[in-house]
């Protein structure tokens, strides 16, 4: 499968509606993302890079194919309220289903419960430069796999970092306390 593409098995409940005051934070930091063209779309229609932060029970997380959205409103969210890595299955609430990273934005936050926001960049030329330098996970984990999540979650050093994603070139995440921190490791290497 190319890029972008829900690997996952979704369950979408379409219900209680997430309210534009609770992304509005979300849709600051990803603008940021877009301008710097590490979130977006490619030439050929396929969407990447997305962005969440932690919610009540679950996450909030932008939807699948969101990616050549210019702003997003609400609906472009996904609230992820249940997940099991292990059985490749998701459960969000929305107008939409919730991105193919979904898994990986779980294993995060499960591994430590300080973390409140993941972001997921794409840039080739990061990637190249700091794949084996910074905490990379093993090439043979691909995108939108339980084992891309299980070997993130390995990879997962205090309450902020970063990680090359090994088997999904031009992956990079970021995490933090909040938004702002997450971005600001971002910031570092850039």
């Amino acid at each position: 499968m190319e890029d972008g593409y829900v690997k996952f098995e979704t369950h979408l409940k379409k219900s209680g509606k997430i309210k534009e005051e609770d992304v509005e934070d979300l849709n600051r930091f990803r603008e940021k993302l877009r301008k710097k063209n590490l979130i977006g779309m490619k030439e050929n229609g396929v969407g990447f890079g997305n962005i969440s932060k932690r919610f009540k029970e679950g996450f909030l997380v932008t939807a699948t194919a969101t990616g050549g959205k210019k702003k997003l409103s609400a609906e472009d969210y996904s609230y992820v309220y249940r997940y099991s890595i292990e059985n490749n299955e998701l459960f969000c609430k929305g107008e939409k289903v919730a991105s193919s990273e979904s898994l990986t934005h779980a294993s995060i936050y499960k591994e430590n419960p300080s973390i409140g926001a993941v972001i997921h960049i794409h840039s080739e030329k990061l990637w190249e430069k700091y794949f084996g330098d910074l905490r990379t996970t093993p090439k043979e984990a691909e995108y939108g796999t339980p084992m891309i999540a299980e070997e993130t979650a390995k990879k997962v050093g205090g309450r902020k970092g970063l990680i090359v994603m090994g088997g999904h070139r031009e992956g990079i995440l970021a995490y933090g306390k909040n938004l702002e921190e997450a971005y600001k490791e971002l910031e570092n290497i850039i």
